[in-house]
């Protein structure tokens, strides 16, 4: 109904503002690094929302495995946390790679978990587009916080809007990343708010970070509460935005080929509302989930 649609999109955009109202802080107050004779570093880093203190090299003794990291960079920080980059050994083959960790705050801790939980969740749907938490441990420096590793390290330049891709193949190829993302999420009956894409200005690929307010939704005698569905309006919204209208005719095709692969474990709910969220959707698309639907 209309005016359940009015008050959902109210309340998802409520808490999206309360979300970005928790505090960002992009830079960092203060920073210091200290060199010890053993050629052994540490990095101190002063922030709005607390300090962060990283030795080089780093053991990460977590609850999935034991990681030494190297040669720390941060990256920036948010109401989650302070993220760094690292450089570790592959246990596979032993060639160097690159890993991000996040530092929790004090009061982030127990949102990082659940990030890292969430994150690990998704990988065993095989949702694509999204980071993958590699490891989790107490912070070296306060066993009241916590550090969470992940791939992939973006470390190529990136943007947050299609548009600004150079040319037309690239800016299709992130809609199709964008759509399927948002069609394996809500399969997987996961959603988060505040999305961030990074989209590579080279290869057009996209990846979803700082999946700090992700949820995983349940169902009770088979609906979603009033509010999982408000969050599920408002992750649709947020996704869907990112397609430049010029795009939306392409982004339709898309829509309907990752609904018929991947959309088998959609509620009715949440067909509902990817419908009325979509404002480009063909008829064959409308067609095949009534068809759905009805059956």
């Amino acid at each position: 109904h209309q005016w359940e649609r009015q008050v959902i999109t109210f309340l998802a955009v409520s808490m999206l503002t309360l979300t970005a109202a928790g505090g960002f802080c992009y830079e960092p107050a203060s920073a210091a690094t200290t060199y010890a004779e053993d050629g052994s570093n540490s990095m101190r880093m002063t922030f709005d929302n607390g300090e962060v203190r990283l030795a080089d090299p780093l053991k990460l003794n977590g609850d999935f495995s034991s990681m030494l990291l190297r040669q720390p960079r941060f990256l920036g920080s948010g109401g989650g946390g302070a993220v760094y980059a690292f450089v570790t050994k592959d246990n596979n083959d032993n060639t160097q790679k690159s890993i991000v960790v996040k530092v929790s705050w004090s009061r982030s801790t127990s949102s990082v978990i659940k990030e890292c939980a969430i994150l690990r969740y998704m990988e065993q749907y095989n949702i694509r587009n999204v980071e993958t938490c590699l490891n989790q441990a107490p912070y070296t420096e306060d066993s009241k916080r916590v550090m969470i590793a992940m791939k992939p390290l973006v470390d190529d330049e990136s943007v947050s809007s299609v548009s600004l891709l150079q040319n037309n193949d690239l800016q299709e190829l992130a809609v199709r990343y964008i759509i399927q993302t948002m069609i394996q999420m809500l399969s997987a009956n996961v959603v988060t708010v505040d999305v961030q894409p990074l989209i590579s200005t080279k290869t057009g690929n996209v990846l979803f970070i700082d999946m700090t307010e992700a949820k995983i939704l349940e169902q009770q005698s088979g609906h979603f509460s009033f509010l999982d569905l408000a969050l599920v309006s408002n992750f649709c919204s947020e996704m869907l935005t990112l397609i430049p209208e010029p795009l939306t005719s392409f982004a339709s095709n898309v829509l309907l080929e990752e609904i018929k692969f991947g959309g088998e474990h959609l509620s009715e709910e949440i067909y509902d509302i990817i419908r009325s969220q979509t404002p480009f959707m063909s008829q064959e698309c409308l067609d095949y989930i009534d068809a759905k639907i009805g059956s």
